[in-house]
């Protein structure tokens, strides 16, 4: 990640060392189950964006979670890499004559009931 930054935005390694020192400082001190918490957490904010891209791209997707994360890690090779998957989004276009609710209207909550707004 580090080299990422470093290439990116042409900075020398040395001037990341305090924020390479905080990060490992914060994730690397904790305990494992702590740390793969931590790090399943970042994958949701890549999979909202993940989700978000694909629909301004008229792409459809959905999320999923109760699959077999030791099957899929392996799989996929995340595991000889120290990797485990923590969620996946599958992509594609669905096919609309099979799809009984393409024309249906989407029922979500009021944003009334999602959003809250707290004043001080």
């Amino acid at each position: 990640y580090m080299n990422n930054i470093i290439q990116t935005r042409g900075v020398t390694s040395e001037s990341l060392d305090g924020f390479r020192k905080s990060i490992h400082g914060y994730v690397l001190s904790k305990p494992a189950h702590v740390q793969s918490a931590w790090a399943s957490e970042q994958a949701y904010i890549a999979l909202g964006f993940g989700l978000m891209a694909a629909a301004m791209e008229q792409i459809d997707t959905t999320p999923m979670e109760g699959f077999d994360r030791t099957a899929v890690s392996d799989f996929l090779g995340l595991s000889a890499q120290g990797l485990e998957a923590a969620v996946i989004m599958a992509v594609g276009h669905r096919d609309a004559s099979q799809d009984y609710l393409v024309h249906a209207p989407k029922v979500r909550r009021p944003k009334s009931e999602m959003i809250k707004v707290f004043k001080k």
